[in-house]
């Protein structure tokens, strides 16, 4: 009875802390069939200018679509803002890095930061237009892989469960000192 209890207990535990481990994908995709809610903040690998020109991006370095254009960003030190401009959040976190916007819409990414009496200074990573969108055909955008994720989510817990059971119900343990019963008993006398 135990057994089963800690085997349910481990395939409950697998599931819920696997579930953060989504498989994704880079996929091709014609810009205009990407709904614009979709659109905006969508990860980008690559793009296809209407010219034909594929632009490739460092995959790490976080290009998204923002409003009209592609995004890249560039890292900056002691950058000076005024309290007053700053839209979220309003109480800065004690530890970085997090996402800071000002009134103007500007996205930080935070890494360190101090503040003054009425100034905030700080290292972050800031958005740079690449190029518009009116130049694109064709982005290569980061999407679930929803077939290799339900293979990873279901394969492995069935290959752990199936073993288990063949474990404890077809092979069974052997017996210490008896020869197992599919070799001929020749086989240990010699």
């Amino acid at each position: 009875m135990s057994n089963k209890i800690l085997a349910w207990i481990t395939l409950a535990s697998y599931l819920v802390f696997s579930w953060s481990c989504v498989i994704y994908s880079w996929k091709k995709e014609p810009l205009q069939s990407i709904k614009p809610e979709e659109r905006e903040g969508a990860r980008v690998s690559a793009v296809q200018k209407k010219s034909g020109e594929k632009v490739d991006f460092n995959k790490d370095l976080g290009v998204r679509i923002r409003a009209d254009s592609v995004v890249g960003e560039k890292f900056v030190e002691n950058i000076a803002l005024e309290k007053s401009k700053i839209e979220k959040p309003k109480d800065l976190p004690r530890g970085a890095p997090f996402e800071l916007t000002t009134t103007e819409g500007n996205l930080y990414r935070v890494t360190w930061w101090t503040e003054a009496k009425t100034k905030v200074f700080l290292n972050a990573y800031v958005p740079f237009s690449i190029m518009p969108l009116s130049d694109i055909d064709f982005v290569w955008v980061k999407k679930v892989n929803l077939a290799a994720t339900l293979l990873v989510f279901v394969a492995i817990p069935l290959a752990i469960v199936g073993f288990y059971y063949l474990w404890t119900y077809i092979w069974g343990p052997i017996p210490v000192g008896e020869p197992p019963p599919y070799y001929p008993v020749s086989f240990y006398q010699h």
